[in-house]
């Protein structure tokens, strides 16, 4: 029996291309399904100016902020775990993405503890990235200088990917189990 990761991969395995003028492009290929969510998750945003990575960098900074102007000593560390959850959310968003578009079968061994890795990983990451790192300073440089009218926009941008993200896996459980009783979406 195929894992999860596998029925996933069979599905939607992306690999990163650049054309001539460098922009990026993902075509789908059927290869390895851990390249495919590995390469997915590194170039999600990288269609824009704006990289994925570079949001969840400002993300962090604008929460930060946020906590240090309330007088949190704990403002890195719960700056990072607030990233680490809009990143998990960003994982679980695009599983149930592929799940609405294709219809695969749960295999019958699944358990909610097959998330348990991702859940511990991106603390960790992040907490290296950003805390233990201290790019707070280093972002601050970076983003201070922005007028009010650009932070009330990415402000608004980081609070609607928050909730997009999290509203997402609770709408498709709504729709999946109420509305349509548990049936594929599309017939």
């Amino acid at each position: 029996m195929h894992s999860y990761l596998d029925l996933v991969g069979q599905f939607l395995v992306y690999t990163l291309s650049e054309t001539l003028d460098g922009k990026h492009i993902l075509e789908i290929q059927l290869e390895n399904p851990f390249k495919a969510i590995l390469l997915t998750l590194m170039h999600l945003g990288n269609l824009g100016k704006l990289t994925i990575m570079k949001f969840f960098d400002y993300s962090y900074y604008r929460i930060c902020d946020f906590y240090k102007k309330k007088k949190d000593s704990s403002a890195e560390m719960t700056s990072s775990l607030v990233i680490s959850l809009m990143q998990f959310f960003t994982v679980l968003d695009l599983f149930i993405l592929v799940r609405v578009f294709w219809e695969y079968p749960i295999p019958g061994n699944f358990s909610k503890y097959w998330f348990l890795p991702l859940i511990i990983i991106f603390p960790i990451i992040n907490w290296n990235r950003y805390v233990k790192a201290k790019k707070y300073r280093e972002y601050r440089g970076v983003w201070k200088t922005e007028t009010g009218k650009e932070k009330r926009k990415k402000g608004w941008r980081i609070i609607l990917y928050l909730i997009l993200s999290i509203a997402i896996p609770i709408l498709y459980g709504i729709i999946k189990q109420n509305l349509i009783e548990g049936k594929s979406f599309f017939g």
